[in-house]
């Protein structure tokens, strides 16, 4: 949701940014191998219960994030290869934060919560393995109510309050939500794009012509002396 709607106001602080940072010599590789340095070690603070330094973690390791793109256009180098290493190395930061967490209810002998984290988790990497598959297929898959930028909110937020088992009951719900949002976005476009119906307007089609033929019958009915 903030992907779509924040990207043109965010690129406005973060283009000037991204020109200076090259100008200086710094690449926009090195900035998205620095990000995922600061996501594992913040991954490695919420195992051990350092949250409130893994809450700083996960605001340091967004600015790489924010940033890596804007130095590419600044360099006139925007390529798949930098798109590829980008996309790659979120996900394993995202792992590395719920990997954590994992650990963390676990070695408290709270397998409910170990479970929810995991969960938490696969959800994320769902989401995020549907816009990719989605997008191979040429299709449009951005939106929903709980993207990269909300989950890594709610996470660093949980984590300063003291509260990360309900920031991960957020992300599992939203993000369930999402990736159905997602799927049903996929669906209708494959359907279109495939000349297709979806099963609604085969079952309003079979409707109509029920309610065409019962219409016909009493019409005949009507009809004979």
């Amino acid at each position: 949701m903030l992907d779509l709607h924040a990207r043109k106001y965010a690129e406005k602080v973060t283009s000037p940014i991204g020109r200076a940072l090259y100008k200086i010599g710094i690449t926009a590789d090195a900035l998205t191998i620095l990000g995922l340095v600061v996501a594992i070690a913040t991954g490695f603070a919420v195992a051990t219960g350092n949250h409130l330094l893994a809450a700083g973690g996960v605001c340091l390791a967004g600015v790489p994030d924010l940033l890596d793109g804007a130095i590419a256009r600044a360099s006139g180098k925007v390529n798949s290869r930098g798109a590829f290493l980008d996309s790659l190395f979120d996900r394993i930061s995202d792992a590395a934060l719920f990997v954590g967490a994992v650990w963390y209810f676990s070695h408290r002998e709270q397998p409910a919560m170990a479970a929810l984290a995991a969960g938490a988790m696969a959800v994320s990497l769902l989401i995020s393995y549907a816009r990719a598959i989605g997008e191979k297929m040429g299709f449009n898959v951005k939106g929903g109510i709980m993207e990269r930028a909300e989950r890594l909110i709610v996470f660093g937020i949980s984590l300063a309050l003291g509260y990360l088992w309900v920031g991960l009951w957020i992300i599992f719900i939203l993000g369930s939500i999402t990736l159905g949002q997602r799927h049903w976005k996929v669906w209708k476009q494959a359907t279109e794009a495939n000349g297709l119906k979806t099963r609604f307007e085969e079952l309003q089609e079979k409707f109509d012509q029920l309610s065409e033929k019962r219409t016909q019958r009493k019409a005949a009915k009507r009809s004979k002396p």
